[in-house]
């Protein structure tokens, strides 16, 4: 009969707690949040263009804060802390 201490395989590590499908899962919710980032951060990026043809900073700041891209950006950096930092969902 064999103890947990010398069982193998690829299960789960039953010290943590934790299996594969709580890590693909969590990876898959980073995946999300790295696409949200993405899709709100190249956007702001190409604003900036707005500074160049004569806004000043604070009227880009002031469009940007009404754009959903903005929010876009911020939820993806949020899904991405709690993908990794996160105890268990």
């Amino acid at each position: 009969m064999m103890n947990n201490k010398t069982r193998g395989g690829t299960g789960g590590n039953e010290k943590d707690g934790y299996c594969w499908s709580d890590m693909i899962f969590r990876f898959f919710i980073f995946l999300v949040g790295f696409g949200l980032s993405v899709a709100g951060g190249v956007t702001l990026i190409l604003e900036l263009n707005f500074i160049i043809i004569g806004h000043t900073v604070l009227e880009y700041f002031q469009y940007i804060s009404r754009r959903p891209e903005l929010f876009l950006f911020a939820s993806g950096i949020v899904v991405i802390w709690l993908s990794v930092y996160w105890p268990r969902f």
